[in-house]
């Protein structure tokens, strides 16, 4: 697999602290910042601005590098049969169409800030090689497993033979989220903005659930609906016992 350049002090930091994660070259603007954590046998260089202007997003503030720069290998990527195996495993994430890596980023960040640390997405769905991703979820891509499926459907089945709960989110129909008492073991399914999860997703999800917002407002940024429903799920285990709290 091709390594790529990610850019950005949190971004970097985050990568050189993931001892899964291989960083292959650390490049410097005029100096080396000794208060990073930089593993010793780690290649340490200083390039000049024309390095960064040529791998820096053309989308991006000129500057949003801060003056560092990791060269980095994929991560090795992760079966979901392997991930089932584990008994603590209670709820994971799973994007149905979803491309924007600004949105995947947020999304990634919301569900390591409410402790769900397994996502789901089909393959070739989206560029996970590109700093735009490592950007918008402020490095935490580093903390979560993210399971590439051929088919999401088929995911979907696998977790069904291990007993989990699936839950869709629909703007349109289902019960309102606050009325819900999530099972301990479950899936959550979310589809794109334009068309939200697919038929054929839908048919098989136990229970869809709507956000309930004003009349003004047909329905949120995926990236926000996650936060809202991430947190409602969040908030429940806190009525629940120490050991649902932990293995939420």
């Amino acid at each position: 697999m091709s390594s790529y350049w990610i850019y950005g002090l949190h971004v970097v930091q985050a990568a050189l602290n993931n001892q899964k994660r291989v960083v292959e070259e650390l490049v410097f603007l005029e100096k080396i910042n000794t208060n990073l954590n930089i593993p010793i046998n780690t290649k340490v260089i200083i390039k000049n601005k024309k390095f960064f202007n040529s791998i820096i997003n053309k989308d991006e503030n000129s500057s949003g590098h801060q003056g560092i720069a990791a060269k980095i290998k994929p991560l090795e990527k992760i079966n979901l049969k392997d991930i089932v195996k584990n008994d603590n495993l209670n709820t994971i994430l799973a994007l149905d169409q979803i491309c924007d890596p600004r949105n995947i980023g947020s999304i990634i960040r919301s569900c390591i800030a409410f402790n769900v640390n397994h996502l789901i997405i089909e393959s070739g769905s989206t560029n996970f090689r590109t700093n735009t991703i490592h950007k918008a979820s402020s490095g935490y891509i580093e903390k979560i497993s993210i399971i590439e499926v051929s088919n999401i459907n088929n995911a979907i089945l696998e977790l069904q033979k291990k007993n989990f709960f699936i839950y869709g989110m629909d703007s349109h129909s289902g019960k309102e989220l606050n009325k819900i008492d999530f099972l301990k073991k479950k899936l959550i399914l979310l589809g794109s903005e334009a068309k939200g999860l697919r038929k054929n997703v839908t048919s098989k999800c136990d229970q869809l659930i709507k956000i309930k917002t004003t009349k003004e407002s047909e329905s949120l940024n995926v990236a926000n609906a996650t936060t809202v429903m991430l947190y409602e799920i969040y908030n429940q285990s806190f009525n629940k016992s120490p050991t649902d709290q932990n293995n939420l």
